[in-house]
C-alpha cells in the first residue's frame, strides 16, 4: 500500500508542524497564538515574512487541515486555530510516508549491490567458448528444399491488353 504524502511545499509544512506543536499542547487540538510566537518557532532556513503567514493558513484551512479565526486580543492580532482530523494525522502520515520512502530506497540499494556480486561471480567464471579451438562442428546437416512448384518459371510474366 502507498502512502500518499500531503501536497504541502516546505514552508507550509513547516508551519504544519509549529502549528501542530502549539495545538497538541491542548488535548482538543485548539490554541490561541499570536503571529510573532508562530514567527519564532518556525525554523530559520526558510526566509518567512508576516505578509505570507496569511495566504499560507487560508491556503491550509481550505485543504482541511485546519480552521482559524482572527481575534482582537488587547490590539493584538491573535489566531484561533481549531486542527481538524487532517491535520491532527498530519504528523503520523509524514512519519508513514518518510518511513516508506526509505524503505524503498533500502530495497533498491540491496538490489542494487546483489546485482553487482551477480556479474561480478558471472564475469568471474571462463566462458564456455573459452576452450574454442577454431573449428565448428555441427552434429547434424540441414537440407534445404525447393518450395517451387515443379514447371513453374522464375520470371514474372505480364499480359498486355
Amino acid at each position: 500500500m502507498a502512502v500518499e504524502r500531503h501536497a504541502l511545499n516546505k514552508k507550509e509544512r513547516a508551519l504544519m508542524h509549529v502549528l501542530l506543536n502549539l495545538a497538541e499542547k491542548n488535548d482538543e487540538g485548539v490554541c490561541l497564538v499570536k503571529p510573532l510566537e508562530i514567527f519564532e518557532a518556525l525554523p530559520y532556513e526558510y526566509a518567512y515574512t508576516p505578509d505570507e503567514l496569511e495566504p499560507m493558513l487560508k491556503g491550509l484551512a481550505l485543504d482541511d487541515y485546519l480552521e482559524y479565526i482572527q481575534a482582537d486580543n488587547h490590539g493584538e492580532l491573535t489566531y484561533c486555530i481549531t486542527m481538524h482530523q487532517k491535520g491532527l494525522s498530519f504528523a503520523r502520515v509524514e512519519r508513514a510516508w518518510r518511513k516508506s520512502f526509505y524503505n524503498k530506497l533500502m530495497i533498491t540499494a540491496c538490489t542494487a549491490v546483489v546485482s553487482g556480486i551477480i556479474a561480478m561471480l558471472i564475469s568471474s567464471r571462463p566462458p564456455l567458448w573459452a576452450n574454442f579451438d577454431g573449428e565448428f562442428s555441427i552434429p547434424f546437416t540441414i537440407q534445404i528444399q525447393s518450395l517451387r512448384r515443379p514447371g513453374t518459371g522464375d520470371r514474372k510474366t505480364c499480359r498486355r491488353s
